[in-house]
């Protein structure tokens, strides 16, 4: 038997939230907070594809190998398996498994697919996960982006694609053209959950770090400085893609207006890319820290004129403003989450943090701190 555990960081974004859909650029950065995702398996042709979700319930939904296998053979000549398997899960599992379960299987079993039964079939394992998050579903943080990644790793480990040192402990998986692999197969698990993702949430979930996004090419941001935010979930639910298509409905009946809106958000990337290089070189430097801070606070607005804010996000942003920091949402807007940059213009943590906190607290928010670059995915396996 073998036991794998797999573990992918969540992410914020912090510039370029719905612009970056549109062809602009856009920041995001690792968290620490992150899904693991631990693994057993053996080689067994009657056996069973299992997810448990520890950290929602205790419930698990299984799928036979066998039955998934008959199933796969009429895929062959399909133009988009994802699809097919989505409507297989929900047929399938119907009666047992609420829509994240079905989500995270229909995800999982796609990568079986093309992992183990596609192109060159070669034998499939009984796998059964369990998961557990530290991240909220559904909030901007990506969440499923890690657990994605997570799942890839670990098929792509069983079937000897990629390969990692045995650890009884975590340890970075740092071989590029392993990552390279797992990113890939990640991306495509996405589009199940997100229909067009852009593959920001992925890439950071697989590299960590921070990094720059346009058009589909990620560039890693050297030499980060080490900045804390407080992540302040609102508890309030929101649809990505209704978002997203709001936001463009807006744009094609309003271009003159929302253009420049866009512009001034790319405007606000690159000039945070510069800032970010200099605190990195400069920490204590009091001017780039209350511009990055300005930059913040111009990008809420922004992001509120084109229709993706929410009264929660502005009560958030408003308290974190009356002890004098700067804050803004982070992702699709509509509720979800929002960052505050824990540093004022005296460079230094302000002794308003906690009182901060319990203010959010009592209005029933969820605040988390985090480091800015964090990690990318880790491995632990072991064989028994």
């Amino acid at each position: 038997m073998t036991e794998i555990s797999v573990s992918a960081p969540g992410k914020i974004i912090l510039h370029g939230e719905h612009s970056v859909v549109h062809g602009k650029k856009a920041i995001a950065c690792a968290i620490e907070s992150r899904v693991f995702v631990r693994a057993t398996t053996s080689n067994s042709n009657d056996g069973v594809i299992s997810v448990l979700m520890s950290s929602l319930h205790d419930k698990q939904i299984t799928v036979q190998i066998n039955e998934f296998c008959f199933f796969c053979d009429k895929l062959k000549d399909e133009e988009n398996p994802g699809i097919e398997i989505e409507k297989y899960c929900a047929e399938t599992l119907s009666e047992h498994a609420d829509e994240f379960m079905r989500l995270a299987m229909s995800c999982l079993l796609y990568a079986y697919y093309k992992v183990f039964l596609c192109s060159d079939p070669i034998t499939a394992p009984h796998v059964s996960l369990i998961i557990e998050s530290q991240l909220p579903i559904g909030a901007g943080l990506g969440s499923s982006a890690a657990y994605n990644t997570s799942v890839a790793c670990i098929l792509l480990l069983l079937s000897g694609r990629i390969s990692t040192q045995s650890s009884d402990s975590f340890i970075e998986l740092k071989n590029e053209n392993s990552l390279n692999k797992i990113n890939e197969l990640a991306y495509e698990m996405e589009k199940i959950v997100h229909k067009t993702p852009s593959g920001i949430d992925n890439s950071i979930a697989t590299y960590g770090g921070a990094v720059l996004f346009e058009k589909g090419i990620l560039t890693k941001l050297e030499n980060m400085p080490k900045l804390q935010l407080l992540i302040v979930d609102s508890q309030v639910q929101r649809n990505t893609k209704t978002l997203v298509s709001n936001v463009e409905e807006f744009l094609n009946k309003f271009p003159d207006i929302v253009n420049p809106i866009l512009d001034a958000m790319h405007g606000i990337t690159l000039k945070s890319e510069i800032l970010l290089k200099n605190i990195h070189a400069n920490p204590l430097n009091h001017e780039l820290l209350n511009d990055l801070g300005k930059l913040i606070i111009t990008n809420q607005c922004l992001l509120c004129g084109i229709g993706v804010g929410h009264p929660t996000l502005d009560k958030i942003c408003l308290i974190a403003k009356k002890f004098g920091f700067p804050a803004k949402l982070t992702g699709a807007g509509g509720g979800g989450c929002a960052i505050i940059l824990l540093h004022t213009s005296s460079g230094l943590l302000d002794s308003n943090v906690e009182s901060m906190v319990k203010v959010l607290t009592d209005e029933n928010f969820i605040c988390k701190k985090a480091m800015l670059g964090a990690g990318g995915i880790m491995t632990k396996y072991t064989h028994r």
